[in-house]
């Protein structure tokens, strides 16, 4: 029952967040300067290779900042270093309805994003509310075909990379790379 009320508030949610209209602007990798990146926290080689994406973006002079979903009862057995990123813990940064209290997303939303990319498995309510609560000119991620259920993603993301296969982090990053080179300047 509680999963019920959960699901359904957060639905609502998202209906509120998602009901503005935006404008929607694609541009080439090449011209765009603000990256804001949706992640989870887990493993340490996904860590190693979102840094090295983000150390080479920045390289690029891109700035990159990053919000790390931190799931409950996960321990980090690896130093994060990043020059702006914000962790949001799942079990205290949260309400009833797996909403994040106020504050929390503060420093990550308050800036105007180019591109959102969301690294999570969706559906992942936590990393949808991030993105329709965040300016973005583009907002891209990954779906396992397997999910039935994309209406709401769909409303949030502006971009969808479908697949058969489980989040391959390095070949979505490379996608969604190739994806915005193609784009005419």
């Amino acid at each position: 029952m509680f999963d019920k009320l959960r699901k359904y508030q957060q639905q609502r949610v998202l209906r509120i967040l998602t009901e503005p209209l935006r404008i929607k602007r694609i541009e080439n990798i090449s011209d765009i300067g603000e990256i804001g990146l949706i992640i989870s926290l887990g493993a340490e080689k996904d860590w190693n290779l979102i840094m090295s994406y983000t150390k080479r973006w920045e390289a690029q002079g891109k700035c990159v900042r990053l919000i790390g979903i931190l799931p409950a009862k996960t321990e980090l057995n690896y130093i994060i270093s990043a020059k702006s990123i914000t962790i949001c813990h799942v079990k205290n940064d949260l309400d009833f309805f797996k909403i994040p209290k106020d504050g929390i997303l503060d420093e990550f939303i308050k800036h105007q994003y180019d591109l959102i990319i969301d690294i999570t498995t969706q559906p992942n309510f936590l990393a949808q509310y991030t993105a329709a609560k965040t300016l973005a000119n583009l907002k891209v991620t990954y779906l396992d075909k397997q999910v039935k259920d994309t209406a709401m993603i769909e409303s949030v993301f502006d971009v969808i990379f479908r697949d058969n296969n489980p989040l391959n982090i390095q070949t979505y990053l490379d996608n969604v790379e190739k994806y915005l080179s193609i784009i005419k300047k």
